[in-house]
């Protein structure tokens, strides 16, 4: 009873019933340790944490209101609204209803409450983060090496029995940034022990990462790196910033050279590009996602202000106009997507669906931004840790959709619930 009390004093600034809180803590780790290694783990959570934040949204609404958060707080409640109502615009305007494609928006919506019910509590969601995320990291690397039918089912490559190899990387890449850009905190507060846990964790989630043999990941580490050392860096002793950027070095040195495969992988996408743009063979893998890419601009253009839907498009894939600039192979392809959550979204929805996108990555970002230098706080931490999942997110849109599944739209709700409910402290309830 007494550990109980003690972390919940470390993690909950507006304590109520033990229990209560404790439900609160333990569901909140669980959707995290969970999230890529058991399936439903993040859907089921987040209807969990629904639960008491509808009983308590009138009292956090009021709290809301009566500080300085109530902007910040409303325009990153309208950002996650926003792909559940432009769904319900786009279809009207098609005069279709289909229930299934309001899965992952849903999760999104009712992530709502669960925000202003994080900063009611004070949940110091970054600590409780940075102490999970190591651990579902480990438990990965124990899951792929101890699942021989997933790496066959993959073909060799990392990834879980429900989660494919490329979210499976994209959704690594994050879990370790959140190790990474929890280092120079734990140094000053929590000693040697939490920090050995967060360089592990982050070592893990690059050897998962390249496992994956996701080039979009590849693709968004540097800028992850990038955005680390212009916020971190200052931060952190000089000893500490040498030993770390070492470790990376050389870290992805030992990674590449253990997966040779990944190293040619790697090379082999700068020549599929290459070759998508001299016309010598625009059916490989990167020319595949080029021309789903300009196929989806093209069915944009001729339907730019309510969309097709999830396959309304399929009825123009004979057209001349889609015929002169995509193979047969390629219109087969886009079946299952453009792999560019803002291109995806334009044929959905058209441009509505496009600001739903720009939202969903651009309100928090800017909320985080703004708090990113709140001097020697949590709010501070939350705000990196905020910046560290969106820009990873971002880059990884690129070629992915990934908040097109029911489980990457929860894990957002969650994530931004969580981050921004704790970056949006005003001075008198910064925790």
């Amino acid at each position: 009873m007494k550990a109980l009390e003690t972390l919940r004093s470390a993690l909950v600034r507006n304590p109520g019933k033990l229990w209560a809180d404790t439900y609160l803590l333990v569901v909140l780790a669980s959707s995290i340790l969970g999230f890529l290694s058991l399936r439903g783990c993040i859907n089921i959570t987040l209807f969990m944490l629904l639960v008491p934040a509808l009983a308590c949204f009138r009292r956090a609404y009021a709290a809301a209101r009566s500080g300085q958060a109530q902007g910040a707080l409303a325009a990153v409640a309208i950002a996650m609204a926003m792909p559940f109502l432009v769904l319900l615009v786009s279809q009207a305007l098609r005069q279709e209803l289909i229930v299934k494609a309001y899965d992952g928006p849903l999760r999104m919506l009712i992530a709502i409450p669960i925000l202003y019910y994080l900063y009611y509590k004070r949940v110091n969601f970054a600590r409780l983060l940075g102490a999970v995320a190591p651990l579902a990291l480990f438990i990965l690397v124990a899951q792929v090496n101890l699942d021989p039918k997933a790496l066959t089912h993959w073909g060799g490559r990392f990834a879980t029995y429900f989660v494919d190899t490329d979210m499976f990387g994209v959704y690594v890449l994050i879990l370790a940034s959140f190790c990474l850009f929890g280092i120079d905190n734990v140094v000053r507060q929590s000693g040697k022990v939490l920090l050995a846990l967060q360089i592990a964790g982050f070592a893990a989630g690059m050897y998962l990462v390249i496992g994956s043999e996701t080039r979009a990941s590849w693709l968004a580490l540097p800028f992850v790196l990038l955005l680390w050392t212009l916020l971190r860096t200052s931060r952190l002793d000089r000893r500490t910033s040498i030993v770390l950027a070492s470790l990376v070095i050389v870290g992805l040195v030992l990674a590449f050279t253990l997966y040779p495969g990944s190293s040619a992988r790697l090379h082999s996408g700068y020549q599929e590009v290459a070759q998508w743009f001299d016309g010598s063979n625009r059916n490989t893998s990167a020319g595949f996602r080029l021309t789903m890419w300009h196929m989806s601009w093209e069915l944009f253009k001729h339907s730019p202000w309510y969309g097709y839907g999830d396959l309304g498009f399929r009825a123009y894939l004979a057209e001349p106009w889609i015929t002169a600039i995509a193979s047969p192979e390629a219109r087969g392809i886009i079946f299952v997507g453009p792999h560019n959550e803002f291109l995806a979204n334009l044929l959905r929805s058209g441009v509505l669906g496009g600001v739903s996108v720009l939202c969903l990555f651009f309100v928090p970002l800017t909320v985080f931004w703004r708090k990113r230098q709140y001097p020697d706080s949590q709010v501070a931490k939350a705000s990196h840790l905020g910046l560290a999942y969106l820009v990873g997110l971002m880059v990884c849109s690129i070629s992915f959709e990934v908040l097109t599944l029911k489980y990457t739209a929860s894990f957002y709700g969650l994530i931004i619930a969580g981050l921004a409910a704790q970056a949006i402290q005003d001075h008198s309830t910064a925790i």
